[in-house]
């Protein structure tokens, strides 16, 4: 005779845990660095297996939440180490939320980027962040003329991101083949650029007086030049345009040439800029976020696996160790990326 004993099933066995944190570092990997919409993860992992692993919907989606979770005391950490940065990068670019227009937000440097997402794109969404509001004076700060960063709640120092503006001069140049001051512009500035990056090659360390000097004269000299012109170009299709592009530069003169004087302040934004690709990658591939919680989700692993990857570590191994509750933390993500650089 058989005796049947019946018997609760432990809670690690249970849901979440009844895959391996391989198979679930794998899961992540394809949602948030390979940007794979969820129901084709959940038939990729299927077709790898031969069908062994047949994962819900609702499990990929629960491990999002799960991971990002696990993060809570890595995106602490994070946006204490930024709020010590001398120099800052940041950017936003619009993602879709069930059908409407949201915001992801990237804060950075070479080594560490922080994401964060939200609704709307306004200062709200910035103090939340709960970053430009403790930066110091001294600290500098990269981005594309969002005007938002020009508020008196802030103390830091903005720049300009200057690739930006020879690409609005270069607009200028295509839409007013006539006009002089916009290609001269941007020929003084890239020239100047590519003279700084040679005397940082040869570890000089400024530029002279003189050559500080004949850099203003000659921007001074454009900008005059621009507002002559603009007048005949009343009847232009890109005549406010153009006048809105001089009016910036006339008002924002300083935070246009920080890099002229200081050698460590970037003449670029670009280090954001490309931390944003892969969001838009994924906005082409996926097409929107089901609601708000799951951009933040994406936001928070996001951060993660490319800080990682910014200083050396494998971003499925990081995953690994995030699903052990062990992530890696910055000073450590530091130091092993401060090994892998020599």
């Amino acid at each position: 005779m058989l005796l049947t004993v019946r018997k609760n099933i432990p809670n690690n066995l249970k849901e979440d845990n009844q895959y391996g944190n391989k198979v679930q570092a794998h899961v992540l990997s394809l949602t948030n660095i390979g940007n794979v919409p969820i129901n084709k993860t959940r038939r990729i992992i299927t077709g790898l297996t031969s069908n062994e692993i047949n994962l819900s919907e609702g499990y990929i989606a629960k491990l999002q939440k799960r991971a990002s979770v696990l993060l809570e005391s890595f995106i602490k950490d994070l946006k204490e180490y930024i709020c010590t940065l001398n120099v800052i990068h940041w950017d936003d670019t619009v993602i879709f939320v069930n059908g409407k227009k949201a915001c992801l937000r990237g804060y950075c440097d070479k080594n560490v980027i922080l994401y964060t997402a939200h609704e709307q794109k306004n200062k709200k969404g910035l103090d939340k962040d709960d970053i430009l509001g403790r930066l110091s004076k001294e600290t500098k700060v990269v981005h594309d003329h969002n005007i938002v960063n020009y508020n008196d709640s802030y103390v830091y120092i903005n720049v300009e991101c200057c690739i930006h503006l020879e690409r609005d001069l270069e607009k200028v140049k295509l839409n007013i083949p006539e006009s002089t001051w916009s290609k001269n512009l941007k020929e003084l500035f890239s020239s100047y650029n590519e003279l700084r990056n040679k005397y940082i090659s040869q570890n000089i360390e400024s530029f002279s007086f003189e050559e500080t000097n004949e850099f203003i004269i000659k921007f001074d000299e454009c900008i005059l030049l621009g507002i002559e012109e603009n007048k005949r170009h009343e009847k232009s299709h890109y005549y406010m345009e153009e006048k809105a592009l001089l009016s910036r530069l006339m008002e924002y003169r300083d935070n246009y040439m920080y890099w002229l004087y200081n050698f460590s302040i970037p003449y670029t934004n670009n280090i954001a800029e490309r931390g944003l690709r892969g969001v838009k990658t994924k906005m082409k591939v996926s097409g929107q976020f089901q609601n708000i919680e799951n951009a933040r989700y994406y936001a928070i692993i996001k951060s993660y696996i490319e800080t990682c990857r910014k200083n050396g570590i494998n971003e499925t191994d990081a995953l690994i160790r995030l699903l052990d509750n062990n992530p890696y933390m910055i000073r450590e993500i530091i130091e092993l990326g401060d090994k892998n650089k020599k």
